[in-house]
């Protein structure tokens, strides 16, 4: 995985911890972080262009 999509709920009310960012930048995965609906939209448009995209998506709060 090159990508990882992560949201933050619906009223992003979710966090990610600074140190998850820092061990996947480490790792080279760029990340973004992002309200569910722009999530899953920035996940297909990436799955879309045929990255290698992993997801972790959050539907409620």
């Amino acid at each position: 995985v090159s990508v990882v999509v992560l949201s933050r709920g619906m009223n992003k009310r979710l966090q990610v911890k600074p140190e998850t960012l820092d061990m996947l930048d480490e790792a080279g995965v760029d990340t973004h972080v992002l309200q569910t609906k722009q999530a899953v939209e920035r996940y297909n448009d990436l799955q879309a262009a045929d990255e290698a995209v992993g997801g972790l998506f959050h539907s409620t709060c």
